[in-house]
C-alpha cells in the first residue's frame, strides 16, 4: 500500500499524520530518478535503493541461464495465435459459452514485467532480490482466471485443502 502511494503521489483527503516537511519530503523522493523504492521481500518494510544498484540486481537476475533463456524474437503473436484457435475450438465443440470465449481472447495483451523485491532480510547492504513477473492483462491471465474459477469448487471441496485466513 505504501509503494502505491508513493508512486501515485500524496493526496490526502483525510487528516493526515505527517507534517508538511514530511509531505515535502515523501513528494521528493517519489520525484527522484536515482532512487528505486520497492517493498521488501519480508516484514512489510519499504526498501529505498540507488536506481543503478537495483538494475544491477535486475540484471543478474535474466543472466541466470539456469532460469532464464533469451528468445530470439517475441513468441507474443505465436502464442496468441495457438491460444484463439483452442478457444475457438473449446467454443466450437460447446465447452465454453459464447461470452466465455469473449473473456478468454485477450486481443490486446500487454507484456509481462519482471521486477525484483528486494531481500533485506539477506542483506541490508547489497540485497539479492526475489524475482516477480507481473502478468496483469497478459495474454494468459484470463485463461488462468478462467482455470481458477472452474477448479476452485473441486479443488477447496477436498479434504487436503487447508483454506487460507484471507480467503
Amino acid at each position: 500500500q505504501e509503494v502505491s502511494l508513493l508512486s501515485k503521489g500524496l493526496s490526502f483527503n483525510k487528516k493526515s499524520n505527517l507534517t508538511h516537511s514530511e509531505k515535502e519530503a515523501l513528494d521528493e523522493l517519489c520525484r527522484n530518478k536515482d532512487i528505486v523504492i520497492k517493498p521488501a521481500d519480508k516484514g512489510g518494510g519499504l526498501v529505498i535503493m540507488p536506481r543503478a544498484l537495483y538494475n544491477y540486481e535486475v540484471f543478474l537476475q535474466l543472466e541466470n541461464t539456469s532460469y532464464y533463456q533469451a528468445l530470439p524474437s517475441d513468441p507474443t503473436t505465436l502464442f496468441q495465435s495457438e491460444i484463439e484457435k483452442f478457444i475457438q475450438e473449446a467454443h466450437f465443440h460447446q465447452f465454453i459459452s459464447d461470452k466465455e470465449m469473449r473473456y478468454l481472447l485477450n486481443r490486446s495483451p500487454t507484456r509481462p514485467v519482471l521486477y525484483v523485491l528486494p531481500k533485506v532480510h539477506k542483506s541490508l547492504v547489497n540485497p539479492p532480490g526475489r524475482p516477480i513477473v507481473a502478468g496483469n492483462n497478459s495474454l494468459t491471465e484470463p485463461l488462468s482466471n478462467f482455470v481458477d474459477f472452474v477448479l476452485r469448487p473441486l479443488v477447496t471441496s477436498l479434504p487436503s485443502y487447508l483454506r487460507d485466513t484471507n480467503d
